[in-house]
């Protein structure tokens, strides 16, 4: 039987933003601000003497470098970050871990090893995560060649990238290559599903936003902390152009960072052995994690019946309500993910709690995989200084893909940690009947959500999910050369409206004019 004493708490927290220097060779490292972080954590706790040797496990969220080609550092190469920054601060764990990729990974890290700390498994626990995509990306810019290599070796369980089901082959055989195009399918289905025009709904996502920035406004933590009004959220000017449909640059989170967060965890038993005080320490409740189907084959676009179920599970599993919940940070990197929270938890979205402690992706910034692990760092922070209440984490990766909520308390709860059944939420979410999907469409069809990429402002290509005369679904995408389309999608609401598809082998194209249907 699990004891009281086994409760998991958090008794560290840190984190750092560090804004772009005139001279980029003196711009800190991934390792740099990593290490930053996780020394603040460290000194946070007041032990950080005694702490520091009795870390016996450090986690790492995985970098976008790592995650996603694209974003391959020409920095130079770390072989094993979490041993890197242990050496540099004189831990020696004896176990490393560098995590899968996804939003949803700091949150269920915390699960994972508060659950692992309750069953005696392990004692004390760092984690950490972060990006230096800012300096990364001006120093390729600027061509200037900065050393960032650390040969640090040592065991390390690397997880891999974890992104099964979150990219599939029909989303790359019809262009949708981009978070910002695939979110804004959901974002216009939930538009439709309202009965709001385009305007209505752009009005309502700038509302939103811009209370989120007025929060990064005044964070010190914050890579892009200016408040913005609704009207200058939605503003063509100042370089907010469209990124895709409906989506103006202002609206969408922002991985041009250089931003770290660390988190450390154990036991009351080892805090208190450990000399930590009381004021210091904030209680992991419980955990819920679940994953979504895939785009194609998800019932409802509009929303997410996994979001819903995660953080129904969470406040249940906690034996709260969300009326008990003080504090939340929601996953915002982009206005749809905070409204299917809102949506998921029975809350408006100007909700008087707030949704946010940071300012979100698109203000606060957007650290790559490691976003939610400020998202702990300041639910831990704002609840120390209150002397009860509940604060809830929620975070996702992908498309709305995978969701991992966390709620928290000031206080020991008298059942200590209480995990989820997330094996029988998944079950419940596979269980459900899924739209039949169609490879090679053909002929007369309707749209059912869209999206339009664009490149500096100007449109390239639209994007759809569609259901054939037979009611089945399929991915496609405007032929280059069909401009009458493109424009078209852009005039008036398309969804709804009649087109043909034609399947072309690797992806499939549609069109408003039967006679160009491609063959």
């Amino acid at each position: 039987m699990k004891s009281n004493e086994n409760q998991p708490v958090i008794i560290g927290v840190g984190e750092l933003c560090q804004h772009l220097p005139e001279n980029l060779e003196s711009a800190m490292s991934l390792v740099d601000l990593l290490e930053h972080a996780v020394v603040q954590a460290c000194e946070d706790t007041g032990s950080a003497n005694t702490l520091i040797p009795a870390i016996d496990t450090i986690a790492m969220v995985r970098t976008f470098a790592d995650s996603i080609p694209r974003y391959s550092t020409p920095c130079g190469e770390v072989k094993n970050y979490p041993r890197a920054v242990a050496r540099r601060i004189g831990a020696d764990p004896t176990h490393a871990v560098y995590s899968v990729a996804g939003g949803s990974t700091p949150q269920n890290l915390v699960s994972e090893y508060a659950e692992k700390i309750s069953a005696g498994e392990v004692e004390v626990v760092l984690l950490m995560g972060g990006e230096a995509l800012a300096t990364t990306k001006a120093a390729k810019k600027a061509q200037i060649s900065l050393d960032w290599n650390d040969n640090t070796g040592g065991q390390l369980e690397d997880r891999g990238l974890g992104l099964d089901g979150m990219v599939d082959h029909r989303q790359k055989d019809n262009g949708m290559n981009s978070a910002p195009l695939m979110y804004g399918l959901l974002e216009n289905a939930r538009r439709h599903a309202l009965g709001m025009s385009r305007e209505e709904y752009a009005q309502e996502m700038a509302h939103l936003f811009s209370r989120f920035s007025e929060v990064a406004a005044k964070h010190e933590s914050a890579m892009f902390p200016r408040a913005y009004s609704a009207e200058e959220l939605l503003d063509p000017s100042d370089g907010n152009r469209m990124v895709a449909d409906p989506y103006p640059k202002h609206l969408v989170a922002k991985d041009g960072v250089n931003q770290a967060a660390a988190v450390v965890l154990t036991s009351l038993e080892k805090a208190e052995a450990l000399g930590i005080s009381p004021e210091k320490m904030v209680y992991p409740v419980t955990g819920s994690n679940t994953c979504e189907h895939r785009l194609i084959e998800r019932p409802q676009l509009d929303r997410s019946e996994a979001m819903r179920l995660a953080y129904q599970s969470a406040l249940e599993a906690a034996g709260i309500s969300v009326g008990a919940v003080s504090y939340m940070d929601i996953y915002s990197c982009f206005p749809i993910a905070v409204f299917s929270a809102c949506d998921a938890l029975g809350l408006s979205f100007d909700d008087v709690r707030g949704l946010t402690l940071t300012g979100g992706l698109p203000f606060f910034g957007g650290p790559g995989n490691s976003y939610a692990m400020h998202s702990v760092v300041n639910v831990v922070k704002r609840l120390r200084v209150e002397e009860s209440g509940y604060a809830l984490v929620g975070a996702n990766s992908g498309i709305l893909s995978k969701h991992s909520v966390g709620i928290y308390s000031r206080k020991p709860t008298r059942k200590g940690w209480r995990a989820c059944d997330d094996f029988a939420l998944q079950t419940k979410i596979n269980q459900v009947a899924l739209p039949q999907v169609d490879d090679c469409p053909g002929g007369k069809a309707v749209i059912e959500t869209y999206s339009v990429a664009f490149k500096r402002g100007v449109p390239q290509s639209a994007h759809i999910i569609g259901r054939t005369e037979a009611g089945r679904r399929f991915l496609g995408m405007t032929d280059p050369s069909d401009q009458a389309t493109l424009s078209a999608m852009l005039d008036e609401d398309p969804i709804g409206k009649s087109i043909y598809v034609t399947d072309i082998g690797s992806g499939n194209r549609f069109t408003i004019e039967k006679q160009r249907t491609l063959t």
